[in-house]
């Protein structure tokens, strides 16, 4: 975990995280929430994909904090189950803004370029980063955050 940045009126924070959960889900939320009481941020940018990116957004919706949601590429949600494109949908109209990254279309690099779209929008990462893990999505974006020096929470470390 990187060192925390103070809270300001415009602190824009992005997130990434596992698409499988290790933790309770309750345990995430109580963390997110002492997060946004510490960042008090502005905005929370999130991609959206199913797993820690959803669950932040009810969290956003659960602690009236906006959030955009940075969607890799229209259809996204083409191969995920009923009950999840159903709460996806549900998520995106609270959403304060959808901001589309790419065109359509699953290509595996329009999610690293969503991603660095976050990243580069952000102050500071909140992450639900398993650093054991090798490879993926989540270790591509906390990297890319470390080397623009953005400070990052990584949830992971205080469960």
């Amino acid at each position: 975990m990187t060192d925390t940045p103070s809270s300001s009126k415009d602190l824009p924070v992005c997130v990434t995280g596992h698409r499988f959960l290790s933790h309770p889900e309750y345990l995430i939320h109580k963390r997110l929430e002492f997060i946004w009481n510490k960042l008090n941020p502005s905005i929370v940018l999130t991609g959206m994909a199913v797993g820690f990116d959803q669950l932040v957004a009810e969290n956003c919706v659960l602690n009236n904090i906006p959030f955009k949601a940075c969607v890799p590429f229209e259809g996204q949600e083409t191969l995920w189950p009923e009950y999840i494109k159903l709460k996806y949908y549900s998520l995106l109209e609270k959403a304060q803004e959808i901001y589309l990254v790419s065109p359509p279309g699953y290509a595996a690099w329009k999610l690293l370029v969503r991603n660095k779209y976050m990243v580069d929008q952000s102050k500071a990462v909140v992450a639900y980063y398993d650093a054991s893990k090798n490879t993926g999505g989540t270790k591509h974006c906390v990297e890319y955050s470390r080397g623009l020096k953005r400070p990052i929470l990584n949830i992971w470390d205080l469960i």
